[in-house]
């Protein structure tokens, strides 16, 4: 496809800082860097992307939605900028994104419009009928995984033949930490030499469950294991987490981190990275973790079995609290030679299907076999 005077309007929620955000801000940057004119929108003002963003011709504008009953003001406002200055693609992220731009796009005539639905569970029964009683109103729908699209085909919320899987895109970094670096990170942090670091990275919220994790990695100290427990993230459970870490004695060894910007250099400080959610889509903390060589405890959620291999030995079933203790005990008791096979499997991974390079190139080709009314 010849990008150059190319279009995209890129609609989402809200730019707090989450897996579906990323990936819009990750598709945003790349286009723009290949000559795309890119508009990039949200519903609601929150903007954590700031840093990512500049330097980018990208234009980021919110409506600034402070409740539902703007939501007619601004489905106006939207549809009306649609018919004035019409993108070539609409690309929507999150289900109040979705049925936004599917409802304000209708009658526009925009070539290509693409929805994006990036968790297994976005919502329950409503909101499934919802997107399956609009699905009409856009060209295709894309998801994450192939276990996620299938529990989508499922409950009949998008028809298979309306449904294309485009896996997140990664960005492999050079290192961050020297070998000194890494030793003072985890030194200021409180971990003494020969602990094992496990990390965990999400919003504090209940499906990511970190309170369940919290449990089992207690668990895993009460069985003699010299460990500590690094949670970075922010969210509405951060309260809760801070007093069951107290209820529990885990102060010296569970540390809450807030909001972390620089990611990858936290996970080159870790000896494992661990997700506990009960549901996801394709977590990008789990593509990033084997970007960086960080061995993985997954609970069996969304896309995760997808990505890691159903014959990875460290899968247990969300909710799953013993299983996910005896897991985390597994992980630690790797050998060198163990360890180094999984870090090279999950650099060949993320090279061969995640990389942004490769992710990028299947959206585009989307784009235009959309656009042709190609068969997807």
């Amino acid at each position: 496809m010849d990008t150059l005077g190319r279009s995209i309007t890129i609609l989402i929620t809200g730019l707090r800082r989450g897996g579906a955000e990323t990936q819009a801000v990750r598709i945003a940057r790349a286009l723009d860097g290949r000559g795309w004119t890119v508009r990039l929108l949200t519903l609601v003002a929150d903007h954590d992307y700031r840093r990512e963003l500049d330097g980018t011709s990208i234009h980021v504008e919110s409506f600034a939605m402070g409740s539902a009953l703007a939501w007619p003001v601004v489905l106006y406002r939207l549809r009306s900028e649609l018919r004035r200055n019409p993108p070539h693609v609409l690309l929507s992220f999150m289900y109040h994104a979705n049925i936004t731009a599917r409802i304000a796009a209708w009658g526009c005539r925009i070539p290509t419009v693409v929805c994006s639905i990036r968790n297994e569970n976005f919502g329950g029964r409503w909101r499934d009928w919802m997107t399956r009683t609009t699905d009409s109103l856009c060209h295709v729908t894309t998801t994450n995984s192939n276990r996620v699209a299938e529990q989508l085909v499922q409950r009949k919320v998008v028809p298979e033949g309306r449904l294309v899987v485009v896996p997140n895109a990664v960005e492999q970094t050079a290192p961050q930490l020297s070998d000194l670096g890494r030793e003072e990170q985890r030194r200021v942090l409180g971990a003494s030499c020969g602990d094992f670091v496990w990390l965990t990275a999400g919003r504090l919220t209940q499906a990511k469950n970190q309170l369940g994790l919290i449990e089992a990695f207690h668990t895993v100290l009460q069985r003699g294991q010299k460990a500590h427990l690094w949670i970075a993230g922010s969210g509405e459970l951060s309260d809760t987490l801070e007093r069951r870490i107290s209820d529990l004695g885990l102060a010296d060894h569970v540390r809450l981190l807030g909001l972390r910007r620089n990611l990858p250099a936290l996970m080159e400080a870790a000896d494992g990275f661990v997700l506990s959610s009960l549901w996801e889509g394709v977590p990008n903390v789990v593509l990033e973790a084997l970007a960086v060589g960080l061995p993985i405890v997954a609970t069996r959620v969304g896309g995760v079995a997808e990505v890691l291999g159903e014959n990875y030995a460290w899968l247990p079933d969300p909710g799953d609290l013993p299983g996910l203790e005896r897991a985390m005990v597994g992980m630690m008791g790797l050998g060198d030679l163990e360890r180094e096979v999984l870090v090279e499997t999950g650099y060949t991974l993320i090279r061969d299907r995640y990389a942004e390079e490769t992710v990028v190139k299947l959206w585009l080709d989307l784009f235009e076999r959309v656009a042709g009314g190609d068969d997807l």
